[in-house]
């Protein structure tokens, strides 16, 4: 079990990555980024200099590195090691030096990760505009065709940032007999037939922690599975997402009110996953999508799939969903949630008619083909919380930022970014504006990189009201906005269940506060206080 726990965090990683009665939509916090990322031309053997195209000075500098990392016609990726030695423009007149002059297919992207400010995780305030990581092993040698992710250090600093601490006092914990758990469903009346599901679509009842259900063609498999289920407002029928190998689906289900077992009806939507074409170990840059297309070998990959629920008034329902590639291809990104004619890296708008058992889109985003898309712009919006007439969207992200986002259920045509932008600093391939157009894309109310992103709930502590989110290793976290910025609180309580290899999956409402879903079968309650 040990082995298999540890497997299960390595993959599910990158999946899950006040009032609310005050809450507006002005309330976004804005933030400065004081580093230009870089545009890449991938249709020569040269990558052009990303602050002159036309540069071909070779000083002494260069030479230098050159000799350093070079040896014998072999090169060797620099050794960054967090410590940042070199300068951004130093290595990408390296990587030009190297493929003008020995014409090896060297192509690279910039990516950003704070290096000082609210959202670094490790300050390094020497580092800004250096060259901090990258997505290869350091000194590892490089071959003729390789694409390097450079991360470079940057300043983000939150306009109106607070930090708080705020103590639970007790907390209760449920033992499911099962491993996995991503999703509960409250009944609307009756909370004996209260259910909770698995990530490979096994359905019980939360009280007798009896299986109940087991879901068919469930693809458990990438960063796929079954991820969500919700009661309609009636009671009568559970609504569930998850994936097969090769389709994303949306079912009903009809419950017995009496003996809480479960029936399937149909499959409401469906979705073919998107075909991903394997070049070497990357997708590869705009430029060379279609030869890439050409040589490399299809298949279907089950990336960031989002996967939450949530039913409102009038029997609307709305649906997150990722944009299911690989969770290093930012490239790919453009051939899925920008894409017109498909669903993904979006929330999805609905109107459930209960006589004909169908779902109406009412989504309307004026960029998309599909009724049902609403919201776009998001890379993995793992978990959504209606509260109050506005919908909280926590949208994991890729190598940047994780971002909680707050809009209202009235809003329209909301574009949240990306791929072109990710929590609130550009992405590297997508700064060109003659190609990739600015637009006025909302900004994330909190945007940092916590890693493994789990979306919550709002929640009563101390008589304030705080959507709270969390991490993987079980630290949460509550969001109070303000007129003029917000406060984010730590939450402090007992999470001993996460001592020994255990994770948070999902954090799910209960009846007066919330659940947090983890990867041992433990489930815990923290109450309103």
């Amino acid at each position: 079990m040990k082995n298999k726990l540890t497997l299960y965090l390595l993959l599910f990683t990158f999946v899950i990555g006040c009032s609310v009665n005050n809450l507006s939509e002005n309330e976004d916090i804005n933030s400065n980024s004081s580093v230009k990322a870089s545009s890449t031309n991938t249709t020569q053997t040269t990558v052009n200099n990303v602050d002159n195209p036309n540069s071909n000075t070779i000083s002494d500098d260069l030479l230098e590195l050159d000799k350093k990392y070079r040896t014998d016609s072999s090169f060797v990726l620099p050794t960054f090691n967090g410590n940042c030695p070199h300068s951004r423009q130093s290595i990408i007149d390296l990587f030009n030096y190297w493929n003008k002059e020995f014409e090896i297919n060297l192509t690279y992207n910039i990516s950003g990760y704070p290096s000082t400010g609210t959202a670094a995780n490790n300050q390094l305030p020497d580092c800004l505009d250096m060259v901090i990581g990258s997505n290869k092993d350091q000194n590892l040698k490089l071959e003729k065709n390789v694409h390097i992710e450079l991360v470079i250090g940057r300043e983000l600093n939150l306009d109106i940032y607070q930090d708080d601490e705020y103590q639970i006092q007790q907390t209760t914990e449920t033992q499911i007999p099962t491993t996995y758990l991503t999703s509960l469903a409250l009944h609307p009346t009756n909370s004996e037939l209260d259910l909770i599901s698995n990530r490979f679509g096994e359905i019980f009842n939360f009280n007798s922690k009896k299986l109940i259900y087991s879901v068919d063609d469930v693809g458990a498999i990438d960063y796929g599975g079954f991820l969500a289920i919700r009661f309609t407002n009636d009671g009568n029928y559970l609504i569930s997402m998850h994936n097969t190998n090769t389709e994303y689906v949306i079912n009903l289900y009809e419950v017995d009110q009496t003996s809480s077992e479960i029936s399937f009806i149909k499959s409401l939507k469906s979705y073919s996953l998107p075909e991903y074409t394997k070049c070497n170990d990357f997708t590869l840059l705009l430029a060379v999508y279609d030869i890439c297309n050409a040589i490399g070998t299809p298949t279907v990959y089950v990336g960031a799939m989002g996967g939450g629920i949530e039913i409102g008034d009038n029997n609307i329902i709305y649906a997150s969903i990722g944009n299911a590639v690989a969770p290093s291809s930012i490239y790919s990104s453009l051939y899925t949630s920008r894409n017109a004619d498909l669903p993904w890296g979006s929330i999805l708008k609905f109107e459930f008619d209960s006589d004909d058992l169908e779902l109406k889109g009412i989504g309307y985003h004026e960029t998309s083909n599909l009724d049902e898309v609403w919201v776009i712009g998001m890379r993995n919006p793992y978990r959504i919380s209606l509260s109050n007439n506005n919908l909280w969207i926590a949208d994991v992200g890729s190598n940047i930022q994780d971002e909680i986002n707050f809009v209202s259920v009235e809003s329209s045509n909301l574009d949240l970014g990306f791929p072109y932008i990710e929590g609130n600093l550009n992405h590297g391939p997508f700064t060109d504006d003659l190609k990739f157009q600015r637009k006025n894309y909302k900004k994330a109310i909190l945007a940092e990189r916590i890693g493994g992103l789990i979306g919550g709930h709002p929640v009563n502590y101390g008589g304030y009201k705080m959507y709270t989110y969390g991490v993987m290793n079980g630290d949460l976290f509550g969001i109070k906005l303000l007129d003029n910025g917000m406060i984010k609180t730590k939450i402090i309580y007992d999470n001993k269940t996460f001592e020994s290899e255990n994770a948070l999956l999902s954090i799910e409402r209960s009846r007066n506060g919330i659940y947090l879903l983890t990867l041992n079968g433990t489930v815990v309650r923290i109450d309103n206080s």
